[in-house]
């Protein structure tokens, strides 16, 4: 999954009309095309997945299945200011410091994206990236 914040001064007129949203573009008063992981969206869910070893059987409930992380994608593409976006409160006792720091070190360490653009130009430009929790199961060694 990903999440994108696009800030709303970029649709300073409720009348604006969004366009082709799903290609990453929006149109109005600029066109804004946005930023890309490489490969593109199948790609970056691909990327950001951690496996979490398990013992067969059900999920247990209090598996966090998600982590999001705001970024910034700069204009040449790198990636910066990675913040947690996931409330602290709903991983604490969910999730292993381990699995946290790893999730950091996915979107830390993605690739270099193709940067957003605004009329053209390239921009830093605002991204919520989703790393996936994927519980696998392994039988019990006795």
């Amino acid at each position: 999954c990903f999440f994108l914040f696009v800030p709303l001064s970029l649709f300073p007129f409720p009348e604006l009309e969004l366009v082709e949203y799903r290609s990453g573009i929006i149109k109005g008063e600029d066109v804004i095309v946005l930023p890309q992981f490489p490969g593109g969206e199948e790609a970056m869910k691909k990327y950001l997945v951690i496996d979490v070893l398990m013992p067969e059987g059900n999920t247990p409930e209090w598996l966090v299945d998600r982590i999001l992380y705001s970024i910034v994608v700069t204009a040449s593409g790198e990636i910066s200011d990675v913040k947690l976006k996931t409330p602290i409160s709903k991983l604490k006792g969910h999730i292993s410091k381990e699995i946290l720091d790893k999730a950091y070190w996915l979107v830390k360490n993605m690739p270099k994206w193709i940067p957003g653009t605004r009329n053209g130009l390239p921009e830093d430009m605002d991204y919520i990236v989703c790393v996936k929790i994927n519980p696998v199961y392994q039988k019990d060694k006795k």
